[in-house]
């Protein structure tokens, strides 16, 4: 696993700027603290599962699915989700906040890396949960053990009811 990190590290650090690296340092030390968890979400992808709800409401929906499971749960976010919106409320964020680790990226970054350290590093039960086909980084991570990532990758319609 250990070659399977490195090579993520170097994905993700090639061609980023100095603020990238510093940000992923300080997630890296955030995970480290925390370790380990259950099931890793892409928020800002989930967030966007039906489009006729707010996006706080679809991520509410699925963290509070997961964490009724009794589940471990880390929420990658970016930090305009904290600010009062039309599509994000401070209030359900922070009830969110009582029920799974989150951690708040900038804005412009981009955070697939982030979700592959924190499912790598939790170990061989942790689940990610995104839309996104990661097809870039599948590609990088072939060998045997990081392809336990990708064994349940469906395409299809997910739904997180109340």
């Amino acid at each position: 696993m250990t070659k399977s990190i490195a090579a993520l590290l170097l994905i993700f650090s090639y061609g980023k700027g100095i603020l990238a690296c510093k940000e992923f340092e300080a997630f890296k030390k955030f995970v480290e603290n925390r370790l380990p968890f259950d099931i890793v979400i892409d928020g800002l992808n989930v967030s966007h599962m039906n489009t006729r709800k707010m996006q706080c409401e679809n991520l509410f929906n699925a963290v509070n699915y997961l964490a009724k499971k009794n589940t471990r749960l880390l929420v990658l976010g970016r930090k305009h989700m904290l600010i009062n919106s039309s599509n994000w409320k401070r209030e359900i964020v922070e009830e969110m906040q009582n029920k799974a680790d989150f951690f708040f990226a900038e804005n412009i970054s981009e955070d697939d890396a982030f979700l592959l350290y924190a499912t790598l590093r939790s170990g061989k039960h942790c689940k990610f949960v995104t839309r996104d086909f990661l097809r870039d980084h599948k590609a990088c991570l072939s060998d045997s053990l990081t392809r336990h990532l990708f064994r349940f990758h469906v395409t299809g319609i997910v739904c997180f009811r109340k």
